[in-house]
């Protein structure tokens, strides 16, 4: 999967819309590179699979912006579509390999139209916080809420601690916080590095013992928010120290340590798009 996801972003022309497609690509994983796409571009984008004459594509999309939306409009202007469906953040269509530019083409100016600067962030939605590892019988009572699909989703956890034992294996990375909290990533870690991890949680059973242990559906080194950003401004302004993080935003953004500095999005921040909101779930 890594090797496709560099083979797409080697691909990636910088569209507002990425549709990008081999014949040398399996059509079973073309959905999960699709989201490997979507997560390193901040864009919808769509991978497919070219056989004969015929490519078929899935999509993945972020924020708000609605693949259907967008695919029916495709259809309603060019007529190309052979089939397509699906759901506002996960879509399949295909078509006659010959016309992917002109689906291509439509489908970057509809985004570019249409995707708003909030879309971009990649927001975490969590449940709870964690201050440690919760017992197992807390865990195990979050079967209760099973079966979990669309519209019930599996319950999400936030934490943020030290790392402090990493132990990697073949396709498989278990990290140790401080805390005791143990959890499955896939994405690099080293010991010692303060991390915020959001995972859900499961029951791990050893010769008869029980221990909570989570699996990681994202991890950051760092995580700053609104709040945050006022009180380092504030800081600032005022000629007191901030961090690096912080005055990266403020760059960005264009402000001035001195003097006056008009009104600006946060969105228009790469840093605060990457790195900026924890949205609470319900």
């Amino acid at each position: 999967m890594q090797v496709l996801k560099k083979e797409c972003l080697s691909m990636y022309d910088g569209s507002y819309f990425p549709l990008l497609a081999s014949p040398e690509w399996h059509e079973g994983i073309i959905g999960i590179a699709a989201g490997r796409v979507v997560e390193a571009v901040s864009r919808p984008a769509a991978v497919g699979a070219i056989s004969g004459e015929e490519a078929r594509f899935s999509a993945r999309s972020l924020g708000e912006f609605d693949l259907v939306e967008a695919l029916s409009a495709c259809q309603s202007q060019t007529g190309v579509l052979d089939r397509f469906g699906g759901h506002k953040l996960a879509a399949g269509f295909s078509l006659d390999a010959k016309n992917i530019p002109v689906v291509s083409g439509f489908l970057n100016g509809f985004a570019q139209e249409h995707l708003q600067p909030e879309d971009k962030v990649q927001w975490i939605e969590v449940d709870a916080g964690l201050a440690a590892a919760p017992p197992p019988d807390e865990v195990a009572a979050l079967d209760n809420l099973e079966p979990h699909g669309k519209g019930n989703p599996e319950p999400i956890f936030y934490i943020k601690d030290r790392a402090v034992d990493v132990k990697n294996g073949t396709g498989w990375t278990l990290v140790r916080l401080n805390c005791g909290l143990k959890f499955f990533t896939s994405q690099a870690v080293d010991a010692g590095q303060n991390i915020h991890t959001v995972l859900t949680l499961s029951i791990n059973e050893y010769r008869g013992l029980q221990e909570s242990i989570g699996n990681a559906v994202d991890l950051r080194p760092f995580i700053c928010t609104r709040d945050d950003l006022l009180h380092q401004y504030s800081s600032w302004r005022k000629g007191g120290p901030i961090n690096e993080w912080s005055a990266t935003i403020f760059q960005e953004l264009g402000l001035a340590r001195k003097g006056d500095n008009g009104r600006t999005s946060l969105y228009l921040s790469p840093t605060f798009l990457r790195f900026g909101i924890v949205k609470e779930g319900s």
